[in-house]
C-alpha cells in the first residue's frame, strides 16, 4: 500500500530536521537523546500510577477520618486526645506535602520614625536624596547626571550654597536649601563632606570641595547632561567624605 496523490504518483514524504543550522550527524544525536528521554517518561508512567493510586488510597481513608472528627465535634463540642493528635498528624502531613499552606504571620509594624526619615530622604524624587543640616537646613544631593543638573538649575536659586567636589572630580551637586547669610558655619562642612562622599574621591580622606552661589551656576548649551559651570565667585573647604548617620 503505497499513500498516493491524485495522479497516482506516491507522494513525497518530507522530514522535518529539529536543528536544521547543525549536521545531520549532530541531529541523529539530538533525535536519539530526545527519544531516549521520551522512553524514560513512557517507562516511568505505571509507577507514577501507582504512586498516585496509593495516595487517593491514603488521603481517602483521612478524609474519612476527618468527616468522623467532624462528626463526634458536632455532637459533643470537642474531640478526644486521640482525635486531637490526629488532627495535627494530618495538619502536619498536609504541610509537609504541600496541600495547604502555613498561616502567614502578621506584618512587622515599621517605626514610624524611620518611615517618615525614609520619605523626608526621597522627597525630591529618584537619584536626589534629602539630608536635614544641624542648622535645620535640606541639604539636597543629586544621584545622577540629569538630577544633578535639575538640583543645579530647577532646586539652587539665588545666594543658596551650592557645593561640588573641585578640581574637576566628578561627583554630585549638593545645595544647602537656606540663604547664605542665614547658613551656619557648620552646615558648610555637613553639606560639603555630602558631596565629597558622593564623588570619585570617595575613598579619600582632606578632599578638596568648591562652594558657590547657587545663583552663578550656568549650563553652557550643548555641554554633556550634568556639566555646569560657576560664572561667580568661588570658595574651597577640605573635608573628609561622610554621610550623616541615620536618624
Amino acid at each position: 500500500y503505497y499513500d498516493l496523490d491524485e495522479e497516482g504518483l506516491p507522494k513525497k514524504k518530507v522530514m522535518q530536521i529539529p536543528k536544521p543550522e547543525n549536521t545531520l550527524e549532530e541531529n541523529i544525536k539530538y533525535c536519539f537523546k530526545m527519544a531516549t528521554k521520551i522512553q524514560r517518561g513512557v517507562d516511568g508512567i505505571p509507577n507514577l500510577l501507582k504512586q498516585t493510586e496509593q495516595d487517593v488510597v491514603r488521603w481517602r481513608a483521612e478524609a474519612e477520618k476527618a468527616v468522623a472528627w467532624r462528626e463526634e465535634f458536632a455532637s459533643s463540642g470537642a474531640l478526644t486526645e486521640e482525635s486531637s493528635a490526629g488532627v495535627l498528624l494530618m495538619h502536619a502531613a498536609l504541610l509537609d506535602e504541600g496541600i495547604v499552606k502555613p498561616p502567614k504571620g502578621p506584618a512587622a509594624q515599621e517605626d514610624p520614625k524611620a518611615v517618615a526619615a525614609r520619605a523626608f530622604k526621597s522627597k525630591y524624587g529618584k537619584d536626589i536624596d534629602c539630608f536635614r543640616s544641624p542648622g535645620g537646613f535640606e541639604v539636597i544631593a543629586g544621584r545622577s547626571s540629569k538630577m544633578n543638573e535639575y538640583v543645579s538649575l530647577k532646586l539652587a536659586k539665588g545666594d543658596m550654597p551650592w557645593f561640588h567636589t573641585d578640581n574637576g572630580v566628578p561627583g554630585s551637586h549638593v545645595i544647602i536649601k537656606g540663604s547664605w547669610d542665614q547658613v551656619p558655619e557648620a552646615d558648610f562642612e555637613f553639606a560639603a563632606k555630602i558631596a565629597a562622599y558622593h564623588s570619585k574621591s570617595k575613598e579619600l580622606r582632606h578632599v578638596p570641595v568648591m562652594y558657590c552661589h547657587g545663583g552663578n551656576v550656568k549650563k553652557q548649551k550643548g555641554t554633556k547632561t550634568g556639566t555646569v559651570y560657576n560664572t561667580g565667585d568661588k570658595f574651597q573647604i577640605m573635608v573628609d567624605p561622610e554621610l550623616p548617620a541615620e536618624p
